[in-house]
């Protein structure tokens, strides 16, 4: 015989029912398992949030390029305004 003992059943009705005390259907294996991958997923994140931070530009380089940005959105007002006359139209309400 086997070393391992088998349950007895002394009701007919339990070895039937057994399956759903098994460790598989426990309720905290089941919430454990209800999003697969979310830790690996949560960490990769974490990681790409890290490196992105640290490997951005810092705060002074973006207040140059908004600055710069600026004065090229004024530069292409200006020559729309001259291309289409506009230009005059403005200088004439002044």
């Amino acid at each position: 015989m086997s070393d391992r003992k088998q349950p007895i059943y002394r009701d007919p009705w339990a070895k039937r029912e057994a399956w759903r005390k098994h460790p598989v259907f426990d309720r905290r294996t089941q919430i454990r398992n209800m999003f697969p991958g979310f830790g690996i997923a949560l960490i990769a994140f974490s990681g790409y949030v890290a490196w992105d931070n640290l490997s951005s530009p810092n705060s002074s380089t973006i207040h140059d390029l908004k600055k710069h940005s600026e004065d090229q959105i004024k530069q292409k007002d200006n020559l729309l305004g001259w291309v289409t006359g506009q230009d005059d139209k403005k200088a004439d309400h002044k």
